[in-house]
């Protein structure tokens, strides 16, 4: 699909390089089969991949962290509307708390609760578990150079 992208681009413009999108699609091709992957795996636990992300952040801050929603939303590069969703769904499945801040009635800390510590460590798990199956296809040497070279584009995007 993606050479054929490339190539049908190719004709039509043949002014522009478009070795640089076909990287871009490569990355997208890759993150997008990776989280569907993933999806699959995480369903039998009763959580998305998005819930995982809320309780793994919280869960990798040490046994008994609070989070509030404000530090989550910046932590998971998640908006406040998709956050409040995923805390209602995590808190109504039993897996996080809602304690108050008495200083401030207003906001709350986030909590995991035993099932939820349960649930992700099953699903932290099961993800390092996939990836490394996804990554055996690579040398050791070729991961050192992916790495290298995605850390390059991450500092590129600052």
């Amino acid at each position: 699909m993606i050479e054929e992208t490339i190539s049908t681009w190719k004709s039509e413009r043949p002014d522009l390089d478009f070795a640089p999108m076909a990287l871009v699609l490569r990355l997208g091709t890759i993150a997008k089969v990776g989280i569907e992957r993933t999806e699959q795996a995480l369903a039998p636990l009763g959580i998305t991949v998005g819930e995982f992300d809320v309780l793994a952040t919280i869960r990798r801050h040490g046994t008994g962290a609070e989070l509030t929603p404000s530090t989550l939303a910046e932590l998971t590069l998640i908006s406040q509307s998709g956050l409040t969703n995923r805390i209602r769904r995590l808190t109504d499945a039993g897996l996080l708390t809602r304690r108050v801040n008495e200083s401030d009635k207003r906001s709350f800390a986030l909590r995991l609760t035993a099932k939820g510590i349960k649930t992700v460590d099953k699903g932290i798990a099961i993800v390092v578990a996939l990836d490394s199956e996804f990554m055996k296809v690579l040398t050791h040497t070729s991961t050192s150079s992916l790495k290298k070279t995605l850390d390059e584009l991450l500092r590129g995007m600052d």
